[in-house]
């Protein structure tokens, strides 16, 4: 649409005197919404339905997530089943070759090369589509933290997501239970489905988003030890030198050389201490490795500080507690994600 009203050919060429950007609603917000959810309802609310208002007016909120999810997502009446189809026609002239990537990615082909090959009929033009899809916001292209560009390999292994967390919940358990093979859409499958593994889904999405999101603000608040420059999370692909690694949480500002590394737990049990030395020992000498590559000085690493941060949905036990403030590591459970979170 943007497209559309900033060319030459329309009536509104050269009369735009600025342009805003409406993005979702933050987290907090869905206090005002839904509040009689908790804590965990809103994480798990937010992974399935994201920050869009229209989205929240389709819900009950006197009904709790699953119910709503029962009610008026996965229903087979629901507004929610025909939104992906219609966010595409709407916005596209291929709709279909962006509905195959879109849909590749959302069952879980995340690299350039993989997407490819479970796209149908991207040809030689994927790069182009994936762009589109990016200046749409429903996709978003992922390097490591520590990527810099000309140095190390971490640009390389860029991974695509989806950025819409509505398309991400329609991707994982909608329409696998709904596409053709499988016979007639059968909302209670899709419910089997929500129940065995929507914690795991919430897990690798928006918990680990929110924390992240919680450094930022942290940072800016001033209760970190540091104010990050960048925010995000590291990964490398094992191979005959190197086993492979993923960090949920990497801060970091090269001008001060400092480094916060962090680990997301969206468990039911509490965290024990081996979590906690996998994080402060195995992982963030896999870190401090991996960004000794991308150092112009690669004997600098010894300059650098590095500092740790445990969120976890349950908590921790009191060895956890004891050891963690030893460590110096900081502690974030659930209620303080989302009291602080704004």
């Amino acid at each position: 649409m943007m497209h559309g009203l900033l060319a030459e050919a329309s009536e509104l060429h050269g009369r735009f005197t600025s342009q805003i950007e409406l993005t979702p609603l933050p987290y907090a917000k869905l206090k005002s919404f839904f509040p009689n959810w908790r804590a965990e309802e809103r994480v798990a609310g937010y992974a399935v339905v994201g920050g869009v208002p229209e989205y929240y007016e389709w819900l009950e909120p006197k009904l709790s997530l699953q119910a709503n999810i029962a009610q008026r997502i996965v229903s087979r009446y629901s507004l929610f089943l025909a939104e992906p189809s219609l966010i595409l026609v709407d916005q596209m002239k291929q709709p279909t070759s962006h509905q195959s990537i879109i849909r590749a990615i959302g069952e879980g082909h995340h690299s350039f090369d993989d997407i490819r090959l479970n796209s149908e009929g991207v040809a030689n033009k994927l790069s182009s589509y994936l762009g589109r899809l990016e200046n749409l916001r429903l996709i978003e292209r992922r390097v490591s933290a520590f990527s810099v560009e000309g140095k190390g390999d971490f640009t390389r292994d860029a991974r695509y997501h989806l950025a819409d967390p509505f398309l991400r919940f329609y991707y994982r358990f909608v329409w696998p239970n709904s596409k053709a093979g499988v016979g007639r859409y059968e909302p209670e499958r899709v419910l089997r489905d929500v129940r065995d593994h929507l914690r795991a889904f919430v897990g690798q999405t928006m918990y680990e988003e929110l924390c992240r999101e919680w450094v930022w603000q942290a940072g800016i608040r001033g209760d970190l030890p540091f104010e990050p420059r960048i925010v995000g999370k590291h990964w490398r692909s094992s191979n005959k030198e190197r086993d492979g690694v993923e960090i949920d949480v990497i801060a970091m500002d090269r001008t001060t050389k400092r480094l916060l590394i962090g680990e997301c737990k969206w468990t039911e049990d509490v965290i024990h201490l081996p979590v906690l030395r996998d994080l402060c020992e195995r992982k963030t000498i896999a870190a401090l490795d991996d960004l000794r590559r991308t150092l112009p000085n690669e004997a600098d690493l010894a300059k650098w500080q590095v500092h740790h941060v445990l969120f976890s949905r349950t908590g921790f036990t009191p060895a956890v507690r004891a050891e963690m403030h030893r460590r110096g590591v900081i502690d974030v459970d659930l209620t303080r994600l989302d009291q602080e979170l704004h």
